[in-house]
């Protein structure tokens, strides 16, 4: 289980990764290289493969629980959606807004 600080350093590094990559919805990665919420945080854990999906080799393994660690605690950051990726895919959400979410959050977890 990563600590509060290593998620914040993952969630601040997706920021980077939308900024390097380019951000989108309702898929991991595009087949472009842009990514959704859920996609830069494996991106910035480098675990999304070659086929635009997690890494089959990596589910299970100690660095896929960490993955879903950090998704659930986005995901109980959201308001009116069950998931962090469902407020991702929002129609209308923006690329700002999302990387604003991450920031957000991972100040957030950071002073707990």
């Amino acid at each position: 289980m990563l600590s509060n600080t290593e998620v914040a350093e993952v969630l601040r590094d997706a920021v980077d990764v939308i900024d390097r990559q380019g951000w989108c919805q309702n898929e991991l990665k595009s087949d472009d290289g842009r990514v959704c919420l859920w996609g830069a945080i494996g991106e910035a854990m480098g675990i999304i493969g070659d086929n635009n999906f997690i890494d089959p080799i990596v589910v299970g393994y100690p660095r896929y629980d960490d993955y879903t660690q950090i998704c659930k605690i986005t995901n109980g950051l959201v308001t009116n959606y069950s998931t962090s990726a469902q407020w991702n895919d929002k129609p209308g959400r923006t690329k700002e807004e999302v990387q604003k979410f991450l920031l957000k959050s991972a100040d957030l977890i950071e002073v707990q």
